[in-house]
């Protein structure tokens, strides 16, 4: 499995676990890694944080997208 592709389920999964749970981003990204002990690479690591960071800073913005293409929803 690729790197990049490795690193968006791993941010699916953190993202999903702060929807969730109501975590914030850095204490589910510790949990995360916490739980995940395998090798990560260090490009895995940074590029989901990076995803991670960049969707929760911007999530407001992000659910006014979805909600105003989610009619009758």
């Amino acid at each position: 499995m690729g790197e990049r592709r490795q690193a968006r389920e791993f941010a699916l999964k953190v993202l999903y676990s702060i929807d969730s749970s109501a975590l914030t981003a850095d204490h589910a990204l510790r949990l995360f890694w916490r739980s995940n002990t395998e090798d990560v690479a260090v490009e895995i690591k940074s590029f989901t944080e990076q995803i991670v960071s960049g969707v929760s800073s911007r999530l407001e913005e992000i659910d006014n997208i979805i909600t105003s293409f989610s009619t009758n929803w």
